[in-house]
């Protein structure tokens, strides 16, 4: 296989990044884990939300529970702000306002993202086929390169580690999704289509 991670490889995946990018939600609610039931993934079916495992799933809902401690924080600071009077020049008040709208606005972010997501163990998915958590090597048909991916849960993601973590819900990830060995599929680039091979399927623990 010929799998390069020294500058030329590096450029490679960089310039792949875009197959990448995952769908954007706009839902602001965090939805009851105990409901986090969907077997459509497991008969290889691409569905609209995400999965995410608990431990990516606690680290989100941790990052949520603190932005918003700070925004208790910064709340009571635009208070005490407004109180001193003239807000026309309080520069702290005027400040304060801001960082409140920029804490809010990333609250509902990380609330959209678990809203579109459900909790899965990744030891419970099929095996042999590309599923969620699962190791992919690809081969592009059109260069001769190998790489390699991990389709991952929200805030998961790492487009630089070896093997790259992708979201699953990207474009590449819905390509692969259910393929085995020896499949292929093409996957549509701005430039064209590139078409992908699986040469190796690294099941979850």
């Amino acid at each position: 296989m010929k799998i390069s991670y020294g500058r030329l490889g590096l450029h490679v995946r960089v310039a792949r990044l875009f197959l990448c990018l995952s769908k954007s939600t706009s839902t602001t609610e965090i939805p009851d884990t105990n409901s986090f039931v969907d077997h459509n993934l497991e008969k290889g079916e691409i569905v609209d939300r995400q999965p995410i495992t608990r431990e990516g799933y606690d680290k989100k809902l941790a990052e949520i529970e603190a932005l918003e401690a700070d925004l208790d924080e910064c709340t009571e600071r635009v208070k005490e702000a407004r109180e001193e009077g003239d807000l026309k020049e309080n520069a702290e008040y005027h400040g304060q306002r801001e960082r409140q709208g920029h804490i809010q606005a990333k609250i509902n972010q990380l609330k959209g993202v678990l809203a579109s997501c459900y909790i899965v163990d990744k030891s419970d998915m099929p095996k042999g086929v590309v599923t969620f958590g699962a190791t992919v090597t690809v081969k592009n048909l059109d260069d001769g390169l190998d790489e390699r991916y991990e389709f991952v849960g929200p805030g998961e993601e790492d487009y630089m580690s070896d093997p790259m973590k992708v979201l699953t819900n990207s474009p590449l990830a819905q390509s692969l999704l259910n393929k085995k060995v020896g499949d292929q599929v093409e996957v549509e680039v701005p430039s064209g289509t590139m078409k992908l091979e699986v040469t190796e399927i690294l099941d979850h623990e």
